[in-house]
């Protein structure tokens, strides 16, 4: 947020303004009030307020969600019964390797 030039007094001027300078539970606490107040504070991006960003993008958000729990469902819903009826098949294997897989896998190796 400042230039890499700064003056320690810029930097320290800008961590108070922040509230960097407080430890972090007095700053948690600040969060969850503003946050029970509707106060979603202020984007540093956009130097704007957080929530009507957060509402404008909520839309597309469901939308992805929805759309993506669709095709789980629709994949994993026949793809259980034909493991549960055909036990041990190629396909069953596949499967029942696929979802061990994927659950084994750290979530940082799939962003």
């Amino acid at each position: 947020m400042l230039p890499d030039d700064a003056s320690q007094e810029d930097i320290e001027q800008l961590t108070a303004s922040l509230g960097l300078d407080q430890p972090f539970i007095v700053q948690y606490g600040h969060y969850l009030l503003n946050l029970v107040q509707g106060d979603f504070g202020e984007s540093f991006r956009y130097n704007t307020s957080a929530l009507p960003l957060v509402l404008e993008r909520l839309p597309a958000t469901l939308e992805l969600a929805i759309a993506a729990m669709i095709i789980a469902v629709a994949v994993a819903i026949p793809l259980g019964i034909w493991s549960a009826t055909q036990q041990n098949s190629p396909l069953d294997l596949l499967a029942s390797g696929g979802a061990v897989i994927g659950k084994a896998m750290p979530n940082f190796w799939l962003v």
